[in-house]
C-alpha cells in the first residue's frame, strides 16, 4: 500500500513539477540545435553550388576585367658583359604614363541563367582618350648603346582577352593603327594588347593624343588603374544595384531604379607608382577601382542570417506554450514541444526552398504563414480554446513580424534585436508575477489568458 502510494506520488511529482518540465524543455531546445546546424550546413552548400555555376558561367563567357594604360613602352640595348667578359647585347624596356587619360563608357547588363542560378554578366562601350609626352631619353644616362624608338609600343592590360568582341579601335595623333594581340613585354601587364608606334627619333618633348575604342565583356566586376597624371572615369549603367569597390569611390554618383552613373577624378599623387621608370617593379592592383554588378537579393545570406536567430525563435515559441500550460492548466506532453519545435525548424527548410523560386519576401511570407497556421491548429488541437489559439496565433505573427523587421534593418539588427528581448524578458516577468511556483504549477490569480472561448 505504501509502495503504491510512493508510486503515485512520484507520478504526480513527475506530472506536475515546473523544475522537471522545463529541464526537459531545455533538453529538447538543445536536441534542435542539431537540425538547426544541418540547416546551417545545407545553406552553405546551397550557397557553394550556386557560387560555382556562377563562376562556370563567367568562365564560358569572360571574367571579371581591369582596363590598365594604355602604357607607352620604348625599348633601348644595352651592351653587357657576360662572366667570360664577352659583350652581348641586352634589350630594356623604359615605360610612361598618359599625362591625361580620360575614359568614359556605358555597361550593359546581361544576366544568364542555368538551373535556378543566374549570374550578372556585363557588355561595355568604353572610349579611351589622353595624351602622352613623347621623352627625349639620353643615352648616356640609360647606360644604352642605342635608343630604338622606332619599335616603341603603346600597351593596354586586358586579363581576359575573350571579352574582346570587336576589332579595336585606336587613334595615334590623328593616324588610325592597328592593334596586335599579346604583350612584347610583361613589365606591365600580363595579358593584353600592342600597337606599334614606329616613332621617330625625338628631338623635342611633344605631347601626342589618342584615342581607343573598345567593345568589352565581363562578369561580376569592371575596374580601371588610374594610368594616367590625371585620371577620370564617367561610366553609366541600366544596373540598378551597383557596389563601388576598389582603392578609390567615386566623386559623384546617382543611382536610381533606371539605372547608375558615376564620376571618378583620380591624381597620380593617389597612387603608389611613378609616371615612368625602367624594367619592372610596379604592381597596379593595390589602385585600382571599378564597380561591381551585384545581385539585389542574395537570399542565402538572408536565410543564413534567420537561422542565427532560430535559438531565439524556439525559445520564445516554447516560452508561451509553457505559460499557457501553467495558467491554463493544460498539459503539454513533452513529445508535442518536439513536434512543435520540429515545425519551427521546418520553416527555415521552407524559407531556404521558396527564396531559390521567389523573392525573399515573397519566401518569408509564405513560410512563416504555413508555419503560424501549422502551430495555431496544433494549439486548438491541444488547448481547445478558440481565444487561445487566436492569442497563440498573433503572438506568432507578431514573433515572425519582428524577425522580418531585424532581418531586413541589418545595421540596427542588434539593437532592435536586443530591445526586442529585454521587452520579452520584462513581459513574461510581468505576468508571472503572481504565480506561486512552489504549488503544482498552477497560478494563483492573474492568468495572462482569459478562460473564455
Amino acid at each position: 500500500m505504501d509502495t503504491v502510494s510512493l508510486a503515485e506520488k512520484i507520478s504526480s511529482w513527475i506530472r506536475n513539477s515546473i523544475l522537471l518540465k522545463s529541464t526537459g524543455i531545455g533538453i529538447i531546445i538543445l536536441l534542435l540545435l542539431i537540425p538547426t546546424s544541418m540547416l546551417q550546413s545545407l545553406i552553405s552548400e546551397r550557397n557553394a553550388l550556386q557560387n560555382s555555376v556562377v563562376n562556370e558561367i563567367s568562365q564560358n563567357w569572360a571574367n571579371s576585367q581591369t582596363i590598365s594604360g594604355p602604357v607607352l613602352t620604348i625599348p633601348y640595348i644595352v651592351v653587357m658583359k657576360d662572366h667570360n667578359n664577352q659583350q652581348r647585347k641586352e634589350t630594356k624596356y623604359a615605360h610612361f604614363l598618359p599625362e591625361k587619360l580620360s575614359i568614359t563608357g556605358d555597361l550593359t547588363p546581361n544576366t544568364r541563367k542555368r538551373g535556378i542560378y543566374s549570374a550578372s554578366l556585363y557588355e561595355s562601350s568604353l572610349s579611351i582618350s589622353g595624351a602622352i609626352d613623347i621623352p627625349v631619353l639620353n643615352a648616356e644616362q640609360l647606360g644604352a648603346d642605342q635608343i630604338l624608338y622606332q619599335d616603341a609600343f603603346l600597351q593596354l592590360g586586358i586579363p581576359d582577352m575573350r571579352g574582346l568582341t570587336k576589332k579595336v579601335n585606336i587613334t595615334w595623333a590623328g593616324e588610325e593603327k592597328n592593334a596586335e594581340p599579346g604583350l612584347p613585354v610583361y613589365e606591365v601587364v600580363r595579358s593584353g594588347i600592342h600597337v606599334p608606334l614606329h616613332l621617330k627619333r625625338a628631338v623635342t618633348e611633344t605631347s601626342v593624343p589618342f584615342n581607343i575604342s573598345l567593345t568589352l565583356k565581363g562578369s561580376d566586376t569592371i575596374f580601371f588603374t588610374p594610368v594616367g597624371k590625371e585620371t577620370s572615369v564617367e561610366l553609366s549603367s541600366s544596373w540598378s544595384s551597383p557596389s563601388f569597390c576598389g582603392a578609390f569611390l567615386p566623386e559623384k554618383h546617382s543611382i536610381s531604379e533606371k539605372g547608375f552613373t558615376a564620376n571618378w577624378n583620380v591624381l597620380h599623387f593617389n597612387r603608389n607608382f611613378p609616371q615612368s621608370w625602367l624594367g619592372s617593379g610596379y604592381d597596379f592592383s593595390s589602385s585600382t577601382f571599378g564597380v561591381k554588378m551585384i545581385t539585389p537579393v542574395q537570399h542565402y545570406q538572408m536565410v543564413t542570417r534567420s537561422v542565427k536567430y532560430a535559438v531565439l525563435i524556439i525559445f520564445f515559441t516554447f516560452m508561451i506554450f509553457f505559460m499557457g500550460e501553467i495558467t491554463r492548466k493544460q498539459k503539454v506532453h513533452p513529445f508535442q514541444y518536439l513536434l512543435i519545435g520540429a515545425a519551427l525548424i521546418l520553416f527555415y527548410a521552407l524559407l531556404l526552398s521558396i527564396s531559390e523560386h521567389m523573392t525573399f519576401r515573397i519566401a518569408y511570407l509564405t513560410a512563416a504563414a504555413a508555419t503560424s497556421l501549422l502551430l495555431s491548429f496544433y494549439t486548438w488541437s491541444i488547448m481547445k480554446k478558440v481565444g487561445t489559439v487566436i492569442v497563440f496565433g498573433l503572438l506568432f505573427a507578431v514573433m515572425y513580424g519582428f524577425l522580418y523587421i531585424i532581418l531586413q534593418s541589418e545595421d540596427y539588427a542588434l539593437l532592435l534585436g536586443s530591445t526586442g528581448l529585454f521587452a520579452l524578458l520584462g513581459t513574461i516577468m510581468y505576468l508571472t508575477r503572481k504565480i506561486d511556483w512552489y504549488r503544482k504549477g498552477t497560478a494563483t490569480t492573474g492568468q495572462f489568458l482569459n478562460d473564455d472561448d
